[in-house]
């Protein structure tokens, strides 16, 4: 009975012999696919008691069901060498994410499902470099060396034809690629990786910048900075020349006649109407964030991160252990939790907290607690990359990638964990 086992009132029986599965429902017989179904090598395990389904295949412990007249497979976790050990009870606790492994060899094994996986970049020996990231499909991801790695693993290398800058590229509003390396400009169309545009100035080229629909190139030229505004995304026609006294790391859009722009030395503000490059804050800023309501958020090089309103930072607060004075990258998941990698660990909040710190006139007595992931949540190391324009990218298949300093990945399939967010609490006693 190795091959049968029941989800509901369905019975299945595999059939490794023509690679598929028989369903039988109310008498009828119904055939279905599953590739990993077909390797006899996977092991099914059947709970009756508990109604749950288990597949292993290839060391992976996945578990069963049957939905929109498929059979879907949804990964817990990697457990080596699973064959080697007489397993013969599972159980798995949906709402503490617990594994329970019954042994005769071995006893009873408690396993935590974690909440991030890495992904090892096996494709190349040399050292990576690469630290930005942009999407690629809805499930996965590709880096300025090419690689490209969904949340289990790297799934293709693509040859670029030239060597890019590993710390920024990006996506045009038609989908084309730009990268830049050195004096030349490269745009790449969707799906072809010999470019249709090359563009070689005769100046360097520090970095490329989005801000919507506008499209910027901050060079040195002239023995000066300069940051110039091109007329679209071709990036052929020099609408706007900004002078500048320092590389522009990021830029956004703040109203229709102004930009706000961060650099090692401070918090910039762009006039397009009088061209002037007016400097707001001396906090050194790397990133900003926009959120889906509009806000910007600024991450500086090493005092915290700061919401910007009215072309003011309001500083946020930090962790207890501070780790959050070294923010990298924010991004927003469709809950409207604000996702920050820092130098040590992974921080979680909802927007709205924050932004009602923010409102607040007296900062002094507002607690604001953080959710912390870590090393013990599936990541090899507690450090993450925050050199490039993105670090962090948050996919529509609810899936968020990172980048850290060895150059693996890590992915989150199940953001959403339980959040309590108590307002206030009543203790009474006899």
């Amino acid at each position: 009975m190795k091959d049968v086992f029941s989800i509901d009132e369905l019975v299945f029986i595999r059939n490794t012999k023509h690679g598929n599965i028989i369903m039988i429902e109310n008498g009828r017989v119904q055939h279905l696919e599953h590739p990993m179904f077909a390797d006899p090598e996977a092991i099914i395990y059947w709970e009756k008691i508990n109604r749950q389904v288990f597949l292993i295949h290839k060391d992976v412990i996945y578990t069963v069901s049957y939905t929109n007249n498929k059979i879907s497979l949804r990964k817990l976790m990697n457990y080596k060498n699973f064959r080697n050990y007489q397993f013969y009870s599972m159980y798995y606790d949906r709402d503490y994410k617990i594994l329970y492994l019954g042994s005769l060899t071995r006893g009873l094994l408690v396993l935590k499902q974690l909440i991030f996986y890495a992904v090892k970049n096996n494709i190349s020996s040399e050292p990576p470099t690469f630290t930005s990231l942009l999407p690629y499909t809805r499930s996965s991801v590709l880096t300025p060396e090419g690689v490209v790695f969904d949340s289990s693993r790297i799934l293709k290398r693509i040859r670029f034809d030239s060597k890019n800058f590993p710390n920024s590229m990006l996506y045009d509003n038609r989908g084309n690629l730009i990268c830049f390396k050195d004096s030349t400009l490269r745009i790449y169309p969707p799906s072809i990786y010999r470019p249709i545009l090359r563009h070689v100035f005769r100046f360097y080229i520090f970095n490329v910048l989005r801000a919507g629909d506008f499209y910027f190139l901050n060079a040195f030229h002239n023995n000066q900075y300069v940051l110039m505004e091109f007329a679209d995304h071709t990036y052929s026609k020099v609408k706007r020349k900004f002078i500048t006294r320092q590389v522009v790391e990021c830029i956004q859009r703040c109203d229709p006649y102004s930009y706000v722009a961060g650099c090692a030395d401070g918090l910039y503000v762009l006039d397009v109407r009088h061209l002037t490059f007016k400097k707001i804050s001396h906090i050194p800023v790397k990133n900003i964030c926009r959120t889906r309501d509009g806000n910007l958020w600024a991450m500086s090089f090493a005092n915290g991160f700061y919401l910007i309103k009215n072309k003011k930072l309001i500083r946020m607060p930090m962790d207890r252990d501070n780790n959050l004075s070294t923010p990298h990258d924010l991004q927003e998941d469709r809950r409207g939790f604000l996702w920050i990698s820092t130098n040590n660990g992974l921080y979680r909040i909802h927007r709205k907290i924050l932004l009602e710190y923010s409102d607040t006139t007296s900062h002094i007595n507002k607690e604001v607690h953080y959710y912390r992931y870590s090393k013990k949540d599936g990541f090899n190391t507690n450090e993450f990359n925050g050199a490039g324009n993105l670090a962090l990218q948050l996919l529509p298949t609810v899936s968020l990638h990172f980048l850290r300093w060895t150059a693996w990945s890590f992915s989150a399939p199940n953001l959403y964990l339980r959040y309590f967010h108590i307002q206030e609490v009543f203790l009474q006693s006899d």
